[in-house]
């Protein structure tokens, strides 16, 4: 934001610049702005006296650097597992089970059977359903795995991983996990100071 001066070098007024058409300089070793219109007008170079500056993280002291392209990785495991509680959930929860067929399917009657297995009892709508075999088929329900279990408790994790990229308190956003009236109201008042 611009602090605008009057003659006595008073602040008469604040302005905020959008970040994106705010170009910062390093000129003697002290950064100067300046600020483009949406006609592309732009103003003189101010010295970093006359603006207010909040930066996120940084390398220099002078330059942001955009939180989300510094976690990247982080986001993209986080959007990775998303995806594959997606899949987990489309599938009923049940990743893995197994039909005993007894002797030999031929190629066609192996397709034709998953196919009319997962027909009736794959997605969400189809958890559940009584399954109803023929021809001495068997049926047998892998249980859930202690990762997969242990990756479904784990979900809470990717919100605070979030709310550490962006120093926000997880309560604040209405995360309230592991939290009491007491320990909210003591954060509560740690985020205002």
């Amino acid at each position: 934001a611009y602090v605008e001066p009057n003659d006595r070098n008073q602040v008469t007024a604040i302005i905020p610049w959008h970040p994106a058409r705010t170009e910062v300089e390093i000129r003697q070793g002290e950064p100067v702005y300046r600020y483009r219109f949406k006609d592309n007008e732009k103003t003189p170079w101010v010295h970093y006296s006359e603006m207010i500056h909040v930066r996120t993280l940084s390398t220099d002291g002078f330059f942001g650097l955009s939180p989300i392209t510094q976690h990247r990785q982080t986001i993209a495991g986080l959007q990775a597992k998303k995806e594959h509680g997606n899949t987990f959930f489309l599938n009923g929860a049940l990743p893995l089970g197994i039909i005993k067929v007894p002797g030999q399917l031929t190629p066609d009657a192996h397709d034709n059977l998953r196919k009319s297995w997962q027909r009736t009892h794959g997605g969400l709508a189809n958890a559940y359903k009584v399954a109803i075999l023929e021809e001495g088929m068997e049926y047998k329900s892998e249980p859930i795995s202690m990762e997969d279990a242990q990756w479904v408790e784990g979900q809470h994790l990717d919100i605070e991983d979030v709310c550490r990229i962006f120093n926000v308190p997880p309560q604040m956003i209405q995360h309230l996990l592991r939290m009491t009236n007491n320990n909210i109201e003591h954060q509560g008042k740690q985020w205002y100071e």
